[in-house]
Formats: structure tokens, C-alpha cells, sequence
């Protein structure tokens, strides 16, 4: 339970972060792409104006942090500043479980929702394929011999097109009439051109988004956007070439069909399209008949979407900025770049110290961190070498490993008063006994152990006596080794590196009772062993 509500805890929080952010973001391109379709609405077809979309799309998609990378550009770089969990130690009273918090309950209604839209419209598609089971399938006829799926007759359905994988022009009885011909024809071609523009799934795709990004309310703006938009390129299809008496009568066509109260299951449930949607908006777009060459509107729509999209990025990857936090680029100093790996706080505070901060964590370790903001007039290309991916990787994992430092000097701090306050006294000489490792199983890479306080420390052996616990969670497996004489403080995990490559990190601190001058003294090691290595 304990482990759940934490994980529970923790999805809320990031489901918090991503959605803030996803609503600041897609409403920003939402806007931007607004604006340029109406301003491009009497010189664009809207078959190209759907194009500006779809960064809100592209945006949901990607994570938080990505990159456009883009060579010889300014460069903006997110400074991470890395979080120190260190060491803590527990109260002697009981800590209690964590409570159910209104994170978990956002985490439990972000589901519920969306499981309730995709139920209503689950609901809604079984009900109109369930209708249409009473539609009748025409026959080729010279109205629909060009028709590129199968037509079907309903008396109350459609005008519409029903299916993703098998998509169906469903076409109602009044339509069939043969004072309607042209009406028919009209509507042939609208939804024959739904069909062949592939705008089912487009449909389909929106439906998965709007059901699994359901809190993004830009999103649902977007779609309804365009949906319309998707209608207004179908009628421009069906009217490529047409004279205005043929405009006249399909825009009369859309009128009169719009007048029949035709049953709708639903349109955001079933999948299907209408040919009545968007009325108003589609009479007015027939007018505009006046457009820049193909070629002009393709290049206008393709520099706005590479614009949105690049807005939506982080960042670029190359190259420095003087935007506030960013590193500027410096003249007239050098510095000269290692030749080696660098892996130690000595490494990075000997080529990278202008640009991190060292806090103390114990005698012998400090931890690095990046300085915010970093700091002005330092050489180009030491600014470039110590904020690449492998050195903030450094950092993080300088930082990471305090956890255990800090945890082994204090197993070994515990050793040496339980030898002085008990052991040495009493002329017994003896450590504390081993204690079984904590957790039993090392956590999975990246991953933290949430410790069952007391119950994981009540080990009736090394760790009581040692009187030794966390009760924060932890990314390292524990353990203490005695035989009495020789005591080992081991600490072992994996992490995955910025190259997504896993490393096995062991870190071992040794004591042992030592005779010097007839008298027994406890030695500990000065410095912890520690072991990177790649996991093949």
C-alpha cells in the first residue's frame, strides 16, 4: 500500500507538471495558428490551412524537454539544476505511511475521465453501426459509379461517411429522390473526397487525442477547428474547376440539406462526417475563389508550421545566447580542454569550476551543481565542453551518489559509537553483527525504493544494533557485513546514463579492530571504493 500511494503521489505530480505546461504551450501555437488561418482564409485553401495544426499535435506528442537540433544557431540552454535527497536521519518516533493526497485523486479522475469519454463514445460508434445494419447497399447507377467505397441508403442516416478501416457514404432516402440529382451529386463529391483524403483517421487520430489528452483544452479547440477545416477542404475538392452556377447549387445544396433534421448519433462518438457541418462558414468560404499559386500557399503554411514547431521546442542544441540563464560567449581568454574523461567533483572543480557550485557533504565529498545563472565572460569553448550531455550526466550522477556516500559514512559514524560506548568498555572487542541488505532486492534502475519504516531496519541483528535507518526512499540496495572484528558498508545500484547505457555502481566502505600498542582501536578507511561499471 505504501508503495502504491507514493507512485500514486508521484504520477500526480508529473501529470500536474506536463499538463500546466501542455495547456501553456498548445494554447500559444493554438493562438499563432489562428490568427494565420484568418488571415490566409481568402488566399489559402484550407486543405493546406490544416497544416498549421499540427504542432498542437506534434507538441503533445513529444516529451517536455525535446529538441530541434539546428547547426550555427543561438544556442538556449536549459540549466538543470540537480535535486540532493542526501542523507536523513529517521525520527525516532514511527513515520507514517503517506496519506492519500489530492495528487493521487488527480492522477485517479484524469483516468476516470477519460475512461468515461471513451465509453461514451464507444457507445456512440456501436449505435451507429449498430443503425446502419438496417441501411441498404445501392448499386452502381451513374451517380455513384466514381464513388470510391461502397454507398449505402438509410432512411434517416446522412448524409455522411461512416468507418475508419471500411469507410461507407451513408446517404438518406429524401436524397435518393429524383428531383435531388444534383443535390446527390453534390454530395457524392463532397464525401468521396472525405474517402479519398483519408479524413477517417484523421477523425480517428483526434478521437484518441481528445480521449487520452482530455484536461488540454486547447486541444479541443484545435479539433474542432479542424474538423471544419477538413469539411471546407472536401468541398474545395468537389468544386475543383467548377463555374459559379455550379458553386450556386452546391452551396444550395448545403442549405437544403442542412434544413432536413437528419438524425445524428454523434459526432464526436460515432467517427462519422457530416456533410451539414459548419454551415455558415462553408457558405462563405465557396466565395473565395481568388488564391495565391499552390506553390505560394504550400511555402507560406510549410514556414508557419516550421515556426510553430520550433516554438515549441526547448531549445536548439548548438551554439550560445545572451537570453537571461543562458551561457554568453566570451573573447580574448583560452583554456585548455582535458584529454581525458573527467569522473570525479576533482575533475569537474579543476576544468569546470567557474560554471558549478560544490556543497560539502561530508570531509572528503562535495557535491556539484550548475551555477543559475551561469556566469558571464568565460571562455566559448569551456562553456561548450562542460554543459554537454555527458558532462550534466556527470553532475547528475555526482549528485545522485551522495545518497550512498553519505549513507556509508553514517553506517560507519554508528559503527564507531556503538565500539566506544559498548563494545570498547565492556573489553569484549566485538562489532555489531551483519545486517540483511536493505531493500532485499536492489531497486530497478532509476527507480526508488519507498522504505517500509521501521519493519525494513527491525532486523533483530546489525541494523538494531547499529540502531541505523532511513525512512526516505532510496536508490541504493544496503548492506552491512561483520564477523566481529571486520566490518563492510556496502552500497550497490544501476542507473541508465545519458546514452541510455546501464551501469552497475558499487560503493564499499571497510573498518576493522586493529592491536596498536596492546591497545584495540577500530580503523576505518578514509575514502569509500567506488565502482562504475557498464553493465554488457
Amino acid at each position: 500500500m505504501l508503495d502504491s500511494l507514493a507512485t500514486l503521489t508521484w504520477w500526480g505530480h508529473e501529470l500536474l507538471r506536463w499538463l500546466l505546461a501542455m495547456n501553456a504551450w498548445t494554447g500559444g501555437l493554438l493562438v499563432g495558428a489562428l490568427l494565420l488561418d484568418r488571415a490566409l482564409a481568402s488566399r489559402a485553401r484550407a486543405s493546406w490551412r490544416l497544416a498549421l495544426y499540427a504542432p498542437v499535435a506534434l507538441r503533445l506528442l513529444l516529451p517536455l524537454s525535446w529538441k530541434i537540433p539546428l547547426a550555427h544557431t543561438p544556442r538556449v540552454v536549459t540549466l538543470l539544476t540537480p535535486t540532493t535527497e542526501g542523507f536523513l536521519r529517521p525520527d525516532p518516533a514511527p513515520v507514517h505511511a503517506p496519506a492519500f493526497t489530492w495528487l493521487s485523486a488527480l492522477v485517479l479522475a484524469y483516468v476516470a475521465v477519460a475512461l468515461a469519454i471513451f465509453l461514451v463514445r464507444l457507445r456512440a460508434y456501436l449505435g451507429l453501426h449498430r443503425e446502419l445494419r438496417s441501411a441498404k447497399r445501392l448499386g452502381e447507377t451513374a451517380s455513384t459509379a466514381n464513388a470510391p467505397c461502397p454507398v449505402l441508403q438509410h432512411e434517416a442516416l446522412g448524409p455522411m461517411v461512416a468507418g475508419t478501416i471500411r469507410p461507407r457514404i451513408v446517404l438518406p432516402s429524401l436524397l435518393l429522390a429524383p428531383d435531388q440529382a444534383g443535390a446527390l451529386a453534390c454530395v457524392l463529391g463532397h464525401e468521396s473526397a472525405h474517402v479519398r483524403r483519408g479524413d477517417p483517421w484523421l477523425m480517428a487520430a483526434i478521437q484518441v487525442l481528445t480521449v487520452t489528452c482530455w484536461p488540454v483544452l486547447p486541444l479541443w479547440l484545435a479539433a474542432l477547428r479542424v474538423r471544419a477545416l477538413v469539411e471546407m477542404a472536401c468541398d474545395e475538392s468537389a468544386l475543383d474547376h467548377a463555374d459559379e452556377s455550379a458553386r450556386r447549387r452546391y452551396g444550395q445544396a448545403l442549405i437544403d440539406i442542412a434544413g432536413w433534421r437528419t438524425v445524428t448519433v454523434s459526432s464526436l462518438g460515432g467517427g462519422e462526417l457530416h456533410f451539414g457541418t459548419g454551415l455558415r462558414a462553408r457558405i462563405e468560404a465557396l466565395a473565395n475563389v481568388r488564391r495565391w499559386p499552390r506553390i505560394v500557399q504550400a511555402g507560406l503554411v510549410a514556414a508557419a508550421v516550421a515556426g510553430f514547431a520550433a516554438c515549441s521546442s526547448v531549445g536548439s542544441s548548438e551554439g550560445t545566447a545572451n537570453a537571461p540563464g543562458a551561457i554568453p560567449s566570451a573573447q580574448g581568454q583560452s583554456w585548455t580542454a582535458p584529454t581525458r574523461e573527467l569522473r570525479s567533483e576533482e575533475d569537474l572543480a579543476a576544468y569546470c569550476g567557474p560554471l558549478l557550485e560544490f556543497a560539502v557533504t561530508s570531509p572528503h565529498h562535495s557535491q556539484p551543481r550548475y551555477r543559475q545563472p551561469i556566469p558571464g565572460g568565460l571562455p566559448a569553448e569551456q562553456v561548450s565542453f562542460c554543459t554537454t550531455p555527458a558532462l550534466r550526466d556527470l553532475v547528475k550522477a555526482r549528485d545522485w551518489v551522495t545518497e550512498a556516500r553519505n549513507a556509508l559514512g553514517q553506517i560507519l559514524k554508528d559503527t564507531a559509537a556503538y565500539y566506544e560506548e559498548t563494545a570498547y568498555p565492556s573489553g569484549r572487542f566485538q562489532l555489531c553483527p551483519s545486517g540483511r541488505p536493505v531493500p532485499k532486492v536492489m531497486p530497478a534502475p532509476d527507480t526508488r525504493y519507498v522504505v517500509k519504516w521501521p519493519d525494513d531496519w527491525n532486523d533483530g541483528a546489525g541494523w538494531e544494533c547499529l540502531r541505523f535507518g532511513m525512512s526516505n526512499p532510496l536508490w541504493f540496495q544496503y548492506e552491512y557485513v561483520s564477523d566481529g572484528q571486520h566490518v563492510q558498508a556496502k552500497a550497490h545500484a544501476r542507473r541508465t546514463n545519458y546514452l541510455g547505457e546501464l551501469i552497475d555502481v558499487t560503493l564499499v566502505l571497510h573498518g576493522d579492530i586493529v592491536v596498536d600498542k596492546g591497545d584495540h582501536v577500530l580503523d576505518v578507511a578514509p575514502n569509500i571504493e567506488e565502482t562504475w561499471v557498464k553493465v554488457q
